[in-house]
């Protein structure tokens, strides 16, 4: 899958992925709302194994009080949630549900982090 705005893939073991996307979304003023390990949820109510998964969900407290307060269906779309999911190969990848100025400041941030090296053809 290619990187676009809304993922990336780092070079970063799981656990680690997921404290460098806490912080780069509480860097750009967001609060985390929740963190839900997928994987744990699969194998308690389904009794199935899965890769390691973790969903945070984020907002920015002053925007989501001015959207519900104009609108208070708004509530269930304000905030953002970013997934974060180990490869195959060791890499971890980030994905983001929505387009908006705060995600795509997040998603900007991780970009930074550390990727895999391109793979070369073997000679």
């Amino acid at each position: 899958m290619v990187d676009d705005e809304r993922r990336v893939t780092i070079d970063l073991p799981f656990e680690t992925a997921v404290g460098a996307a806490a912080g780069a979304i509480q860097r750009e003023g967001l609060t985390i709302l929740a963190r839900i390990d997928v994987r744990d949820h699969f194998k308690t109510e389904l009794h199935h194994e899965f890769r390691q998964y973790m969903l945070l969900e984020a907002w920015v407290p002053a925007l989501a009080f001015e959207e519900i307060r104009a609108d208070l269906d708004e509530g269930a779309a304000t905030p953002i949630r970013f997934a974060v999911y180990e490869l195959a190969d060791g890499e971890t990848a980030i994905t983001v549900d929505q387009r908006s100025a705060p995600a795509a400041r997040v998603m900007g941030r991780l970009r930074r982090l550390p990727r895999a090296a391109p793979l070369t053809p073997a000679a």
